[in-house]
């Protein structure tokens, strides 16, 4: 990476008052980044680029004594016009309100707090509740078809799915059911197809089939057996024609 220190004074609006401009660039030796250093910090409004030939926007933003401060805005890559994420960062870290990724929600400290809101991206309509505690994923989390049903719903610890989880088909049928158990799936599964017949049924300890599992045809029909050991490996399989 390149780094130009100029002895000029930059007086358009990537600084206030009187400072050194400094122009970033990339390997591929497009423009990286410009903006204002005063005593080595980058200082006022910067401005970075995507590293394309057409070197889009990727962020605009300002900051104090070196630090993120203030309203910042991120770009979608390759289209400067599409903005991905922004919000408000005090002394480098995120706080309030922001919008990232297709979610909203708070910031605090740094770090993600309570219900954040996701949103398609096709028709913006209301999609997931993703809860979080610290920055980490916390309590139940939901997701929503864009017809109001219920997706799924899963519970969180510590980041970690933890507690009972179920999906269903955008028409109302269950299509998975289980728990788990500090990331792992533990204890009876059970899943199906959008049509709610039945595809699979067994048992799981830390995220390992354990005993007999039970697979189905397309019609719901009972097709195979197997039995697993402590392992996960298959000991016994039986097949049944229907």
């Amino acid at each position: 990476m390149k780094v130009i220190l100029s002895i000029l004074i930059f007086s358009n609006s990537f600084c206030i008052g009187q400072c050194d401009t400094s122009t970033l660039y990339w390997e591929s030796g497009l423009i990286k980044a410009k903006g204002c250093m005063e005593k080595g910090s980058k200082e006022g409004r910067w401005v970075y680029f995507q590293n394309y030939i057409l070197s889009p926007i990727d962020s605009i933003g300002s900051f104090l004594k070196g630090k993120k401060m203030g309203l910042w805005k991120f770009y979608v890559p390759g289209a400067e016009k599409l903005i991905v994420s922004q919000g408000e960062f005090i002394d480098d870290k995120k706080v309030g309100y922001w919008k990232e990724d297709g979610f909203e929600g708070e910031y605090l400290n740094g770090l993600k707090e309570g219900c954040w809101i996701g949103y398609s991206a096709i028709d913006s309509l209301h999609v997931d509740e993703i809860n979080y505690k610290n920055g980490r994923m916390e309590g139940i989390s939901k997701g929503y078809y864009p017809n109001g049903n219920l997706r799924f719903s899963a519970f969180y610890r510590n980041g970690l799915f933890d507690g009972e989880f179920i999906k269903f088909s955008s028409g109302g049928k269950l299509m998975e059911k289980g728990r788990y158990k500090k990331g792992h799936m533990e204890g009876e599964w059970y899943t199906s197809d959008a049509a709610g017949l039945p595809i699979s049924k067994g048992m799981y300890k830390k995220g390992i089939k354990q005993g007999t599992w039970l697979y189905y045809s397309e019609q719901g029909n009972l097709v195979k057996e197997e039995v697993y050991n402590k392992r996960g490996g298959v000991v016994k399989v039986l097949n049944f024609n229907n």
